[in-house]
């Protein structure tokens, strides 16, 4: 099976998770440090009255905190939601102002030291919370933040399910250990544009947690910002502005509609984690701050993208239109079926897909059926997303406007899946060859996590490293009872 490396979502060697962002209004840039006493900040940062607490309202719902903290049952805020990483699951926690389950009897202080330490009053929290993105927000964020914390509804119950990592990982003092080698200073960009834009993706939007590759302590490389990674079975994309794999064709513009609505151009579409980003987070983002995040996209170091040898995305002037007439779709499908040439994976095709993308892939575009011609995710050498886009599909409430895209794992077997991503890519996606197989897909549907040795066998090692300890405390107190110990007594 192909193993996966590191996790966005987000993971660190206890726990790096997925997406729990917090967007904001305030200012372009984050202050560079806090030159404030903690009384005299207590003292001039409470958030009161509407308008900090329809702000904060921003924050919460644009930064994508309730796509973690979402109950099972839909519930804001009430926790309970599993956050999948390769130790196990953290179990997102009730963050409504409840005293009991919640965080009511937390105070503005306390809010702040989880946001930018780590540190809730109880103990050290795993960096599915990531706050080593949310250390650099200005304190008028946090307040606001926090005043609109305070006016969601009490929800008077705590998750079933709770964090319960395996031995070493559950001794959460660990993480001051992770928080010295992975917590740094950030620099920003003099223009006030892509100040902003910064502080949106390396601050609140926390991209990098997704988008950017791990070492093998699961700390985010800086040599590859943004290059792309994987999250729970999906591709992560490189978003700096390569030409082949990044987004070097696409426009500003482009960047903001597809925040905004999760499709751009026609041929790209949000799936996956992605698509629950632009349904809980950047789809209530303003205009300004979206093209702020897509200058500053594109303004970034470029990183190729491996084995995307061609662009994933066509330049602008070599896009074709995509039109398809409706209610041409069930007179082609007709004729396609009634053809005793259109047969094996053509006519699983005709079947299973055209019905919305068309006998020919061009979909239709303005009803947000997307053409699978050209389409971005069947461009990509990496097919890893276009198999979890036809075994899982795209729910409906994860896109802005765009129909559902039913799941065909139920329908469809392995084999079946790798023949129809096949015939997709060569027919449609510019490919001569494409040879996936059972094996492929199913090494996709279930990634296997390549872990370092240090961290799969951590529980023996910490065992070892005790055992090691208590030796040599022992060593050392019999050294320390034959030097004096004896003496005391051959002098008596």
């Amino acid at each position: 099976m192909e193993r996966e490396s590191g996790w966005c979502v987000m993971r660190s060697c206890i726990g790096k998770s997925l997406l729990v962002g917090i967007l904001a209004l305030g200012p372009v840039a984050p202050a560079a440090a806090q030159t404030q006493s903690e009384a005299a900040w207590l003292e001039t940062v409470e958030a009161e009255g509407p308008t900090e607490i329809e702000r904060g309202a921003y924050l919460a719902r644009a930064a994508d905190c309730m796509s973690c903290h979402i109950g099972p049952d839909g519930t804001a805020y009430a926790g309970g939601k599993p956050i999948e990483t390769p130790l196990g699951d953290i179990v997102a926690p009730n963050i409504t102002p409840s005293d009991e389950y919640g965080i009511g009897d937390y105070d503005l202080a306390d809010f702040r030291a989880v946001l930018r330490d780590g540190r809730s009053p109880d103990h050290m929290l795993y960096p599915a919370m990531p706050y080593a993105y949310y250390r650099d927000m200005p304190d008028e964020d946090i307040a606001a933040l926090w005043a609109y914390m305070q006016t969601v509804e009490p929800v008077e119950r705590a998750p079933e399910a709770e964090t319960d990592l395996p031995f070493p990982f559950n001794v959460r003092l660990s993480m001051r250990v992770w928080n010295a080698l992975a917590l740094d200073d950030r620099t920003w960009p003099q223009d006030p544009q892509l100040a902003r834009g910064a502080y949106l993706v390396d601050v609140l939007g926390h991209c990098g947690a997704c988008h950017t590759p791990r070492n093998g302590l699961m700390i985010p490389q800086d040599d590859q910002y943004l290059g792309g990674a994987k999250i729970r079975g999906w591709i992560a994309p490189n978003i700096t502005p390569a030409d082949n794999g990044g987004l070097g064709h696409w426009e500003v513009a482009d960047i903001a509609d597809y925040l905004r609505t999760g499709q751009a151009m026609d041929v790209v579409q949000a799936a996956g984690p992605m698509a629950e980003v632009v349904h809980f987070s950047t789809r209530h983002l303003d205009d300004d701050d979206l093209m702020a995040i897509g200058a500053y996209l594109k303004s970034v170091p470029t990183l190729p993208t491996p084995g995307q040898e061609r662009p994933i995305v066509l330049p602008a002037a070599e896009r074709p239109e995509y039109a398809h007439e409706f209610g041409s779709i069930r007179e082609d499908m007709t004729r396609a079926l009634a053809d005793d040439g259109v047969t094996g994976t053509a006519r699983l095709y005709v079947e299973t897909c055209a019905s919305c993308h068309g006998v020919d892939g061009q979909g239709q575009a303005p009803a947000y059926y997307p053409p699978l011609q050209d389409s971005a995710t069947i461009r990509r050498a990496d097919a890893t997303n276009l198999v979890q886009v036809i075994a899982n599909g795209v729910q409906h409430e994860m896109l802005y406007r765009a129909p559902p895209m039913p799941a065909l794992r139920g329908d469809l077997t392995d084999p079946q899946i790798a023949e129809l991503a096949n015939y997709v890519r060569t027919e449609f996606g510019g490919f001569e060859t494409s040879d996936l197989a059972a094996e492929d897909v199913n090494a996709i549907l279930n990634p296997v996590q390549d872990l370092p040795f240090y961290i799969e066998y951590a529980a023996t090692l910490a065992w070892i490293a005790i055992a090691l300890v208590l030796i040599g405390l022992a060593a050392l107190g019999w050294l320390v009872w034959s030097r004096y110990g004896r003496g005391e007594r051959s002098g008596a």
